[in-house]
């Protein structure tokens, strides 16, 4: 894995040189045409690229250090608020950029649009626990309009659990370009059911190791059937109850 990173204060550089010069000096294998091209692609075209690093806005030497660190070729970019102090012209930029890029990106950003933009899932902490959301930030508003607010699995899942939602993402890579003719609304009613599957799963296992001891203990501490019974009746709830919370899912992204 090859990291890069942009907190709020990479952006503090300070250079004598020309944008195009800090730049070449960076990437010495580019010749001066191939790096004029990168640099325009990142609003440094023409007398731009002649400014001083040291004249540049608090919002321009982000996006020159996000050239550079797109240039650097990392598969997984953490951003501290990539966007901020940019005009809506130099974040249009900072999107396409984004979107085209290949690896994984984490980032941390207040720009709505920005999230809207560029973000296909979710982390949201909340009451001191860290839910996962596998859509994006326009899905996730619709769903606490329309109530799914909680920690509800319906909604959300813990980020420990982020393996659940696997079969969403673990396609087979002969079949996984089918997986964007996937409508978001059927991908995300097949998550809720597999969540509760997965649920229900767990929820019978537990009774049946449950029953399982029950009966051992029986054997050797009979005189404990009172505190035995209790045990299985708890697991059984448990059960039952994921059963019918998985049969609610069920009917409602079948219908």
């Amino acid at each position: 894995m090859t990291v890069g990173y942009f907190d709020q204060h990479s952006a503090e550089i300070e250079s004598e040189k020309s944008v195009a010069e800090h730049f070449h000096d960076l990437f010495p294998v580019l010749t001066e045409k191939e790096a004029r091209q990168i640099l325009g692609a990142f609003l440094f075209g023409g007398r731009a690229a002649q400014t001083k690093v040291s004249d540049l806005s608090g919002g321009e030497k982000a996006r020159l250090v996000l050239a550079e660190l797109l240039q650097s070729r990392p598969n997984f970019l953490i951003l501290d608020e990539p966007t901020n102090h940019m005009d809506i012209q130099a974040k249009e930029t900072l999107e396409s950029a984004f979107q085209a890029y290949e690896g994984t990106i984490l980032f941390v950003s207040h720009d709505r649009y920005f999230l809207r933009q560029v973000a296909d899932c979710m982390l949201i902490f909340e009451d001191g626990q860290v839910m996962y959301y596998p859509f994006g930030y326009e899905h996730y508003l619709e769903r606490l309009r329309k109530g799914e607010k909680g920690d509800s699995i319906t909604a959300r899942v813990a980020a420990e659990d982020e393996a659940l939602v696997a079969g969403i993402r673990a396609v087979p890579k002969a079949e996984r370009h089918r997986l964007r003719e996937i409508p978001e609304e059927e991908a995300y009613a097949d998550w809720r059911l597999r969540l509760a599957g997965e649920k229900l799963e767990q929820a019978g296992r537990a009774a049946e190791e449950s029953f399982e001891r029950m009966e051992v203990m029986w054997e050797e501490e009979p005189q404990e059937e009172e505190r035995i019974r209790e045990k299985w009746r708890k697991a059984w709830e448990a059960w039952n109850e994921a059963c019918m919370e998985w049969f609610e899912v069920y009917e409602e992204t079948r219908t």
